[in-house]
């Protein structure tokens, strides 16, 4: 027989300790100066500044995302320097086919995640904060194809953020363009060291992206550090 005391223990040790576990998050100025001096390939790069061609469409610092409201006060798109370095050549790939980027988000602070986490009462589709997103670190990005003649979205199964079986790479019954600019998209991706996102088409993780640090520093105070 199961002993519901020693159950329940362990049942609200697990819900305290997802509530208020904080994990290590470099949180100051002068912390990240510390850490990009000692390793510069850490430092967030503007990605609109070392690559003009790609299109930004920052969606949480508009109306237009899944709040409903923005949560980052300024439009922008920052990525660890690796990463920056393979949109680069990501984007000279994709020239030639008539196509470019469009980035949705990319590092996005801790602080935001946490804010997201508590307004959606722990939804599954937001990263719980006891662990940090891998959006923190710097090393993922939501991203999708467009036209470089008229900038309209390339077709894909389903919207950003719309959080169904339709954005799942596992998803067919669709047009079977749709299905080939999700694989194109992946493909490409996946050559310059992402890995995909099974469950959302549009989200990347970069390579070894655990060796980055949660990071919880503004875009105004990023954009002074420029």
């Amino acid at each position: 027989m199961m002993n519901w005391k020693i159950f329940n223990f362990f049942f609200v040790t697990s819900i305290l300790f997802f509530s208020f576990h904080q994990p290590y998050v470099v949180s100051t100025v002068s912390e990240y100066k510390k850490l990009i001096q000692k390793d510069p390939s850490k430092s967030l790069i503007d990605l609109k500044k070392v690559c003009p061609s790609i299109i930004l469409d920052i969606r949480y610092a508009s109306n237009n995302n899944f709040l409903g409201f923005p949560v980052y006060k300024l439009a922008k798109a920052y990525a660890r320097f690796p990463i920056a370095l393979a949109i680069i050549d990501i984007q000279k790939e994709l020239e030639p086919l008539g196509l470019s980027l469009k980035i949705f988000d990319a590092y996005r602070p801790y602080s935001v995640t946490k804010k997201m986490w508590e307004l959606t009462n722990g939804s599954p589709f937001v990263a719980n904060p006891a662990y940090g997103s891998v959006h923190n670190r710097g090393t993922a990005l939501d991203l999708t194809l467009v036209n470089l003649e008229d900038s309209t979205e390339v077709p894909m199964p389903s919207q950003y953020d719309e959080f169904n079986i339709k954005a799942s790479h596992q998803y067919y019954n669709i047009n079977r363009s749709f299905i080939n600019n999700r694989n194109l998209l992946k493909r490409i991706m996946e050559k310059h060291g992402f890995k995909a996102n099974e469950h959302e088409w549009w989200h990347y993780d970069f390579k070894n992206y655990k060796q980055y640090e949660l990071l919880d520093i503004s875009f105004e105070e990023l954009e002074k550090l420029e």
